[in-house]
């Protein structure tokens, strides 16, 4: 997990930063109000540009109807928050949410990370998650929506799972249909160079780890197959 970082805008740092928790207590003026899981999570995160009042108001909002659902989203969240109020009530509002004592630290949210990957089953983000998390990544770049767009009826994985690796959509070049050459002739290869092994439909090959490790993904046509290979 690559641990990289960007900087949203949530609002002026200058905003009531003498108090880390925010208006956590703020009990009366929420309970009047109708809440709903998916309106809290847009509160927390709706964009570019997103208030940091409304965004810590949402975590309190979230400890107060003690939403676990907020959990997945509080998590994915900080990392692109670099504000220390933020931060610090998130930190508040999970360890309530979760039952846990996970304190602050610089590798706070791997550490989530990691306890969320292992607890997911009893945390279900709200209805609108993808939504959000189309969101959240266009933010980033505009390409990771078209990419997202069709995740509910595609993908075969936790989409809480699906995370940035820090580069831009492309930002590393996939491996597009390589020259094949002959085990005898791959001099560039010592006998203790890993490969990866692959045989389709009676053909076989060899997929150097030193060639494909800058590019992370081959594309390649094998026994008359299109193939994906990423490791």
């Amino acid at each position: 997990m690559l641990l990289v970082g960007i900087s949203l805008s949530c609002g002026s740092e200058s905003e009531n930063t003498s108090s880390p928790i925010g208006n956590i207590n703020h009990t009366e003026a929420l309970a009047v109000k109708k809440y709903d899981s998916d309106t809290n999570m847009f509160s927390i995160y709706s964009g570019s540009g997103h208030s940091l009042e409304v965004a810590v108001n949402a975590l309190s909002n979230a400890k107060l109807h003690q939403d676990k659902s907020q959990v997945p989203v509080i998590i994915e969240i900080m990392r692109f928050f670099p504000n220390e109020r933020f931060l610090y009530t998130a930190n508040s509002v999970l360890n309530s949410l979760t039952e846990q004592t996970i304190p602050r630290s610089f590798d706070e949210w791997n550490t989530w990370m990691v306890w969320i990957g292992n607890n997911r089953s009893d945390f279900n983000p709200p209805a609108r998650y993808l939504e959000w998390k189309i969101t959240l990544m266009r933010s980033i770049d505009p390409k990771f929506e078209n990419l997202l767009e069709s995740a509910n009826e595609t993908s075969k994985i936790d989409l809480t799972e699906i995370v940035w690796g820090g580069v831009l959509v492309d930002g590393i070049p996939d491996l597009q249909y390589s020259p094949v050459v002959n085990a005898n002739d791959a001099k560039y290869l010592s006998g203790d160079d890993h490969v990866f092994g692959v045989s389709i439909n009676g053909e076989h090959r060899a997929y150097p780890l030193r060639i494909l490790n800058p590019h992370e993904m081959a594309n390649d046509i094998l026994g008359g197959e299109h193939i994906t290979l990423t490791y």
